[in-house]
């Protein structure tokens, strides 16, 4: 009877050790099926990497700032926009990121566009880590020139029941923001649009919202240049009028306009087609 139930308790635990050891090698297959075959829960969601850009040695590297634009970035260089969204190979050009170089064609050439080197896409167990290259600081905004104000304003023109804007969206540098803190500054208030307000379309956006456009010149006024008029770009040009001279001629300060395009410059220019001015 003794040996029968040593028999039995001898069986059992050989059973027993045999379904743990059966467990144990399961556990180590599903492990390994696992990290072999990682299940991909994320595949419409697969991580894209960035296309690094290298300007041509004719180039300029431009590095991306904060609000800018891309219409603007071309305006700044006098090139159309579209042009330059396809040398650069953007696949949306009303995306462009601060901290990402575009590059800059010389005007009249036919280089082939920057290369590019596409990482590809990579999820799951492809991804490898790499280095995130160091981007440089955004330059710090030089602060704004200041330019004694005006006391004469054109007091027949202006019309106190017009829109107005409470910012100056407009990117530093560009003949557009120019213009719009000059007026601020003689006027107390910025003009109200800021959308497809490219300088050419000043002069339209301006009727829309109720202001005044007249082709006389008057001190204090936003003096709107249409594209190819008397040296303005593709993208026309907006200057602030600071006197109108007795001849008919007007000097006007601006941006974006002669040999340094970053400095405030004050300019003489004949009214006349293709020139509007713009008051509240």
């Amino acid at each position: 009877m003794q040996i029968s139930r040593k028999i039995h308790n001898l069986t059992q635990r050989y059973i027993l050790s045999s379904v743990q050891i059966q467990l144990a090698v399961i556990a180590v297959l599903v492990t390994l099926f696992v990290t072999v075959f990682p299940w991909n829960t994320g595949a419409a969601h697969a991580q894209t990497f960035a296309v690094a850009r290298t300007c041509n040695t004719s180039d300029k590297a431009y590095l991306i700032r904060r609000n800018d634009t891309l219409s603007h970035i071309a305006e700044h260089y006098r090139l159309p926009w579209q042009p330059l969204a396809t040398y650069n190979q953007l696949a949306n050009p009303n995306l462009i990121y601060a901290g990402d170089t575009l590059c800059i064609p010389k005007k009249n050439t036919q280089a082939a566009p920057p290369a590019t080197q596409d990482t590809g896409s990579l999820s799951g167990s492809d991804f490898q880590p790499t280095a995130i290259p160091t981007v440089p600081p955004i330059p710090t905004m030089p602060p704004i020139p200041t330019v004694p104000p005006i006391s004469t304003v054109d007091a027949g023109g202006n019309n106190a029941s017009a829109a107005t804007g409470s910012y100056n969206p407009y990117p530093y540098g560009q003949c557009t923001w120019w213009a719009d803190q000059r007026y601020y500054q003689l006027h107390g208030v910025y003009v109200p649009w800021t959308s497809n307000s490219d300088a050419w379309l000043w002069t339209s956006r301006a009727e829309e919202f109720g202001w005044h456009v007249s082709s006389k010149p008057t001190v204090g006024a936003i003096m709107d240049m249409q594209p190819d008029v008397q040296g303005a770009s593709g993208l026309g040009h907006v200057a602030v009028v600071e006197q109108v001279l007795g001849d008919g001629e007007i000097i006007a300060s601006s941006m974006n306009w002669g040999a340094d395009p970053s400095a405030v410059t004050d300019f003489q220019f004949t009214p006349g087609p293709g020139i509007t001015f713009i008051t509240r």
